[in-house]
């Protein structure tokens, strides 16, 4: 799965009560479903487009917003060398 992020910032504050004494843990497969959860419901899926749109973004030639597809690895290389900002995750399957 890859990622073109248009300006994204996440921030947080927990507020924390004087009385809560148990330590709230995510495992690391809750994090990537968390993660996951978020991507699905940010980024438009461009699918084996995900090069051409990710340029058509980069040159102005469609609007800026996050997308996420697939590219093989000469097409990586070839938005590296065009200056397209992306990030590649591996992600497991989840059911349901």
């Amino acid at each position: 799965m890859f990622l073109s992020l248009s300006q994204v910032s996440i921030s947080g504050i927990e507020k924390r009560s004087e009385t809560k004494t148990a330590d709230t843990h995510l495992t690391p497969l809750a994090i990537m479903k968390v993660i996951k959860r978020y991507i699905d419901k940010n980024f438009d899926d461009v699918g084996d487009n995900f090069t051409e749109v990710a340029l058509k973004i980069h040159h102005g030639d469609e609007d800026e917003r996050n997308i996420k597809g697939v590219a093989s690895p000469s097409q990586e290389e070839m938005l590296r060398d065009e200056g397209v900002q992306f990030t590649k995750l591996s992600m497991p399957k989840f059911d349901g």
